[in-house]
């Protein structure tokens, strides 16, 4: 838990943590999309990369310098955070703390880029959604999930099981698995599965291949799987690097990304802590694993591939994990009736 004690700690390693990556970069590298978002939109068509050059562009304007409006940013992000961490006694600073100041998240929240954007977003559906005073605060949550939506599409896919709980329907959870499952084997074929999968496959072996310093793993191949199980061999695979990013072999090839792994045993106590150190009730247990399952699976398909986006795709649901806490955010709001 934050306190008053501590607080100015953690404000210090917001700020040098910003400007050190933003001045020295110490990692050498920045975000692939950096430079397109610093330039004015590319047209009026409200689809996600516009958005971003928009807010960018119009920011930095506004500010004088994008630096400065993405230093706001960053300010506002934190803020927030913190907080929301004082209100949170299950879960030690010190696993917090190594999770936000990962040097790998804050290049992405630093620079601009969709990451910053989407966890506003995400961080502010939170604080709406827990909030129970009128239904205002549910229909401001579920403007920040339209950010979301027209950001990245399919991270609304956990966002819209929390609003089905706040919504009242979570006693029906049972019969929305059953006939979500019994839709998706009825309208999805083999064929469908691969057509998806190798969309996924395209598109991040079309950017990342002619990288000399690529971090892709060839050898995965989720299109021609052979068979279910190799496939779930694969998402399996996709879990473990969700939490650590790297395999031992990546590892002991480049000792540069042991701190992703050292990384990965706190996003571990993490959940480790949510689930099983907080007092919960069977039925919020049960939510909280399949919010927790939600998550994991889309985060599978784009973490599996290679380093790089085994850890940008998954920073604004990892921060979005480190704030939930309890059952606030699992219970239907209370003039619900």
């Amino acid at each position: 838990m934050i306190t008053k004690s501590n607080e100015n700690l953690f404000w210090i390693f917001v700020i040098l943590s910003f400007w050190i990556t933003r001045i020295f970069n110490p990692l050498g590298i920045t975000p692939g999309d950096f430079s397109r978002y610093t330039i004015p939109p590319e047209s009026t068509e409200f689809v996600s990369h516009v958005i971003i050059q928009f807010i960018y562009w119009n920011g930095g304007i506004l500010f004088g310098r994008e630096i400065i409006f993405s230093f706001f940013l960053f300010l506002i992000i934190y803020g927030n955070l913190i907080s929301i961490y004082k209100e949170n006694k299950t879960i030690p600073n010190i696993i917090i703390f190594i999770i936000i100041f990962n040097p790998m998240y804050i290049l992405f929240l630093a620079f601009p880029s969709k990451e910053a954007i989407l966890l506003l977003a995400m961080i502010y559906f939170y604080k709406f959604s827990s909030k129970e005073s009128n239904p205002i605060n549910f229909i401001f949550s579920l403007v920040c999930l339209y950010v979301v939506y027209k950001i990245r599409l399919h991270f609304i896919l956990p966002l819209l099981y929390i609003v089905y709980l706040k919504s009242g329907f979570g006693r029906f959870q049972i019969f929305l698995i059953i006939g979500l499952s019994t839709f998706i084997f009825q309208t999805f074929d083999n064929e469908d599965l691969v057509f998806i999968l190798k969309e996924i496959s395209d598109d991040f072996m079309g950017w990342e291949s002619a990288r000399e310093s690529s971090t892709n793993r060839l050898w995965v191949d989720l299109v021609n799987f052979g068979s279910y199980f190799n496939l779930f061999g694969y998402y399996l695979l996709g879990v473990y690097t969700i939490i650590f990013s790297a395999l031992p072999s990546e590892i002991f090839s480049r000792v540069s990304l042991l701190p992703l792994f050292i990384i990965g045993i706190f996003k571990a106590s993490l959940i480790y802590y949510l689930l099983f150190k907080q007092q919960l009730s069977s039925k919020i247990f049960f939510r909280y694993l399949i919010f927790l399952f939600l998550v994991f699976f889309l985060l599978v398909p784009l973490s599996i591939w290679n380093i790089g986006s085994s850890v940008r795709y998954q920073i604004p649901f990892i921060y979005f994990i480190t704030l939930i806490y309890g059952n606030k955010l699992f219970l239907r709001y209370k003039y619900i009736t």
